[in-house]
């Protein structure tokens, strides 16, 4: 039986971080719990990922999108279009989760964070969660401050790799 941790047993383990700069002031901030590999990217390019074959419209449909390696192998790819930001975070996968945070200062405490996973009954869930504090009571799951779309997000998992899809409206450029 796949062995799920909530986020709350998670929490103590966002010691690693990668923090990118993206869109609306936000910085980004890549997690993935310690399950999958370690160490950076190697190169500075990524794979060459056919989504049609795994995660539903409009992620699939989806071309010419930036991508930047993060750390552990991780992927982060995203392109602005009719003023929404899609976003694919990708990790490696064994057990767990993936997910990202966002914040206006670059700390955690007072992001929103969206994490997907897969349950162990197969199933792929996906909530927001508001990072009140590094305490587990002060996590609160189905809140936080990002403005999603009305397109469902998504996460499916691809051979070794699970994939983290969904979408923010955005009237701001990159």
């Amino acid at each position: 039986m796949e062995n799920i941790r909530s986020w709350t047993q998670i929490w103590p383990s966002f010691v690693r971080l990668c923090i990118l700069n993206l869109v609306l002031d936000f910085k980004i901030i890549a997690l993935a719990d310690d399950s999958g590999s370690s160490g950076f990217a190697a190169e500075n390019s990524c794979k060459n990922t056919n989504y049609q074959s795994f995660l539903p419209p409009p992620y699939q449909n989806i071309s010419h999108m930036t991508c930047t390696p993060v750390c552990h192998t991780y992927e982060l790819r995203y392109i602005q279009n009719d003023h929404t930001t899609t976003i694919i975070l990708s990790a490696p996968y064994t057990t767990g989760w993936v997910g990202i945070g966002f914040s206006r200062d670059g700390m955690m405490i007072g992001s929103s964070a969206m994490v997907g996973w897969i349950n162990k009954h197969g199933h792929a869930k996906i909530k927001q969660f508001y990072l009140r504090g590094k305490k587990p009571s002060e996590v609160i799951v189905d809140k936080g401050e990002l403005p999603l779309n009305n397109v469902p997000a998504a996460v499916a998992t691809n051979g070794a790799e699970i994939h983290l899809a969904f979408q923010l409206p955005d009237d701001n450029p990159i």
